[in-house]
């Protein structure tokens, strides 16, 4: 899939979970149950050593900078996936 379709899938993703949400009734954030950035960088750093081994690189072949930069790419995306949601509804 090319990455203006898989953008579109996930943002689209993204906006119809989030309307779930909200209109479930949450009204409230509890914002402690958002994991804090030392569990992300675990977790993105899992995820991208999954995706290397399985496009045939080492999984010792991630560096702190690939983690750190999908970190970013991941937080602003969330931002922008909020933001959409407010400007849309």
């Amino acid at each position: 899939m090319e990455r203006k379709k898989c953008r579109k899938v996930l943002r689209s993703h993204s906006m119809l979970y989030l309307r779930h949400v909200l209109d479930a009734g949450m009204a409230v954030v509890d914002f402690s149950f958002y994991p804090d950035r030392e569990y992300q960088l675990a977790w993105l750093r899992s995820f991208l050593e999954f995706s290397f081994t399985e496009s045939g690189r080492l999984a010792s072949d991630v560096s702190d900078v690939d983690v750190e930069r999908l970190y970013v790419q991941v937080n602003k995306f969330s931002l922008v996936s909020l933001g959409l949601y407010f400007q849309i509804s």
